[in-house]
């Protein structure tokens, strides 16, 4: 397998986990995958999409889930991943989607629910990702609210540059993306017409938007840091 591979809900569904031991619990993919589903199907919740991304042999496991959240524009986006190595807990982090061009967006907190630890069993992972989606809806509902406060912030074109050149420093992307990154804010700006903190964002997103799902929301978490650090420069 290579280092991530997008695989469909069928093919998740059937990677199996090592024998569980006296201390570790490593859960399924499928299990955590079927918590959630139940998890979102308590709360009301219509899921318009899914996707997913393995990786080390498929140990490790990342999904996107598109949530319908009342909105024409955008939906939310819940993120969240497993491993049966021990490489990390099982978390979901909250995001928004935005339906236009098809740029998903999190946020870079993670909810780690529930280590795989011993004694962990089916009714208490379904218990746990119940109150994960729980907490996940008002940060999603928080991010929201960021997003569109973006819009608020206009933006010089020196200060377009600052943010790009922040963008590079800090990983968000890689140089040799510069020119690509370019021609997505053109992309972003015929959308909105407006200069703004919104649409270098979007810029963002709608250039990692065709990586791996582990790398969009690496990316978006660097992102989330870059833009909060330049709303505290423009309110200093």
């Amino acid at each position: 397998m290579r280092e991530s591979s997008i695989v469909s809900e069928t093919e998740v569904m059937a990677i199996p986990a090592p024998e569980r031991t006296k201390t570790w619990v490593p859960v399924p993919h499928k299990d955590v995958i079927n918590s959630i589903t139940d998890a979102c199907d308590n709360h009301g919740l219509d899921i318009i999409n899914k996707n997913y991304t393995v990786a080390a042999d498929g140990a490790k496991m990342f999904s996107s889930w598109t949530i319908d959240s009342g909105h024409e524009d955008r939906s939310w986006a819940f993120g969240f991943r497993n491993s049966t190595n021990k490489s990390m807990a099982i978390g979901m982090t909250a995001g928004t989607s935005i339906m236009v061009c098809s740029n998903m967006m999190f946020s870079g907190e993670y909810i780690a629910f529930r280590k795989h630890t011993g004694g962990l069993n089916l009714s208490e992972l379904r218990w746990m990702a119940d109150q994960a989606i729980e907490v996940t809806l008002h940060k999603a509902a928080e991010l929201d609210v960021w997003h569109q406060g973006l819009k608020e912030i206009e933006m010089t074109k020196d200060e377009c540059k600052i943010f790009t050149f922040d963008c590079m420093k800090n990983n968000v992307f890689a140089p040799s993306k510069f020119k690509a990154f370019g021609e997505c804010v053109k992309e972003e700006y015929g959308l909105s017409k407006n200069r703004d903190l919104y649409t270098m964002h979007g810029g963002v997103t709608r250039l990692v938007r065709d990586t791996s799902l582990f790398q969009i929301a690496d990316s978006t978490r660097k992102l989330s840091g870059v833009c909060d650090n330049f709303i505290e420069m423009k309110a200093a």
